[in-house]
């Protein structure tokens, strides 16, 4: 796959996917089932795969999927800071929003990311905005 994402003036701006208001047909992708466990949230990962349109994607495609709007939303726990830091600013300047919480493994965070309009709901599904 040739594809190059690089936000800012120069490279144009990526775009996150339309608007669609039912999660049933949110595009819902989440990283490595190893990276949940280790993140003490393997109960999460089960519940996201019984979403009907649930991919399983790990961090660099992932990111760059839900940068190109192909996936509405990504859940990705236990990153490394340097597994998320460009995404983070891609992901802003593509319109969407990226929801962030300490992991349980110290200098790891748990992320979710994609449409400004579904992260914060994913976030409250999985118990994450009270932690």
């Amino acid at each position: 796959m040739r594809l190059t994402i690089a936000p800012g003036p120069a490279a144009g701006t990526p775009e996150l996917g339309e608007d669609r208001a039912d999660l049933p047909q949110v595009l819902l992708a989440a990283g490595d089932p190893a990276q949940f466990r280790l993140s003490a949230c393997g109960d999460a990962y089960s519940g996201l795969t019984q979403s009907p349109l649930f991919r399983g994607y790990t961090d660099c495609f992932g990111h760059a999927m839900v940068l190109r709007g192909a996936v509405d939303v990504m859940v990705d726990p236990h990153l490394s800071p340097w597994d998320l830091a460009a995404t983070a600013v891609a992901v802003v300047e593509a319109g969407g929003a990226l929801f962030t919480r300490l992991s349980l493994d110290e200098g790891r965070v748990d992320a979710v990311l994609g449409r400004a309009d579904l992260v914060q709901h994913v976030a409250e599904v999985l118990g994450w905005m009270a932690v």
